[in-house]
């Protein structure tokens, strides 16, 4: 929701930046907290939501244009033509498209089509809400936002396999080892690699889908709503600490004091941060050996799960400081199915009467 990052607003309003926050009333956590048991994947979010979402941040800038533009207060004072977007897991599939990401719904239906249920990230399950929409590609560019940033986001295969290289304004990315919503490889890493523009990574090692939430807006139903035990609070402060100092940084780059801060977009800044519970990494690139691993998820987790005992762990053993412990790289993502029950009651349900029946 819109306080979600409220720790981040007020630090780069605090730098002299306007920041404005929005809510997304049909996709915000207590809509998505509040429902049970969905028949359909459009009772779990629905499928406009996702051409809801960028167009409701246009709207705002609009609105603030014409505000800039007509109220004396506040004449001049607004910056709507260069505008960086931040966003968190869905936020972060609506910056992206905002920046020029282009939807490609044919080749999400495919994958939702060949995707094993049981064995979907509940990230899968969001997106593949979107295969009911009815055009094949969707292009949400606003050509008023220059930057982006992306934490911890939901994009798998709604992008398709090339629609985030019209990204080419400058995007700030966040993974999390931990994260099981939105797992790193098929939804944060596959994604910075297509990135037609300049990129920073931040890879949090220990890191989960809510470790970057502001405490104060932290509460038990949050907490305990996601498949395994998030780090957030004290655990995540180093965390949120270098998101505030990375993200104005990056920020900055578009003004005159971009060579003052760019001493916080380097790997000592961010690993000077780390902690006993999250390691952090600052990159520009990923290894070249993750293509390897981009091949591997795309057979299915299935698949990932059965062969995995045939891999040579020694092969990345030169990113392990550099990028990601190899064992974080080497685990296929594994979901409790108990907990998946408890979200997805009626789906699952179905599939196990019916592999019952098969079997």
């Amino acid at each position: 929701d819109r306080k979600f990052l409220r720790y981040l607003a007020h630090h780069l309003a605090s730098y002299g930046l306007t920041v404005a926050s929005l809510e997304h009333p049909g996709s915000n956590f207590t809509r998505i907290n509040n429902l049970s048991a969905p028949g359909k994947l459009g009772d779990l979010l629905p499928p406009g939501e996702f051409i809801d979402r960028p167009k409701d941040v246009s709207f705002l800038l609009d609105e603030l244009a014409d505000i800039n533009e007509k109220y004396s207060t506040m004449l001049g004072k607004l910056n709507t033509q260069q505008v960086t977007i931040i966003g968190h897991s869905l936020g972060g599939y609506t910056a992206l498209a905002l920046a020029g990401g282009k939807l490609n719904l044919e080749e999400l239906r495919q994958f939702c089509k060949n995707r094993s249920p049981v064995g979907r990230s509940p990230a899968d399950w969001f997106q593949c809400a979107a295969a009911d929409l009815p055009e094949d590609e969707v292009n949400l560019t606003d050509q008023r936002v220059v930057q982006a940033i992306a934490l911890n986001s939901v994009t798998g295969r709604l992008f398709g396999t090339k629609g985030l290289r019209h990204v080419t304004v400058p995007t700030l990315m966040l993974t999390g080892t931990e994260d099981a919503i939105t797992p790193a490889l098929d939804h944060q890493l596959r994604s910075f690699n297509q990135l037609g523009g300049s990129k920073y990574l931040i890879s949090a090692i220990g890191g989960t889908h809510l470790s970057v939430t502001d405490p104060k807006n932290l509460n038990d139903a949050i907490a305990r709503s996601t498949l395994v035990k998030e780090v957030v609070g004290d655990d995540a402060h180093s965390l949120r600490q270098l998101v505030k100092g990375v993200s104005l940084a990056f920020i900055k780059q578009l003004t005159p004091e971009a060579q003052r801060y760019e001493p916080f977009l380097t790997p000592a800044y961010a690993q000077s941060l780390s902690s006993p519970k999250i390691s952090l990494r600052l990159s520009t690139k990923l290894p070249a050996t993750m293509a390897t691993w981009f091949q591997v998820i795309s057979v299915g987790n299935q698949q990932v799960a059965i062969n995995f005992k045939d891999v040579n762990y020694g092969s990345l053993s030169s990113i392990q400081f550099y990028f990601y412990p190899n064992t974080k790289m080497m685990t296929p993502n594994s979901f409790c199915i108990g907990q998946l029950n408890q979200l997805f009651t009626k789906l699952v349900n179905k599939y196990r009467e019916k592999a019952t029946r098969i079997s």
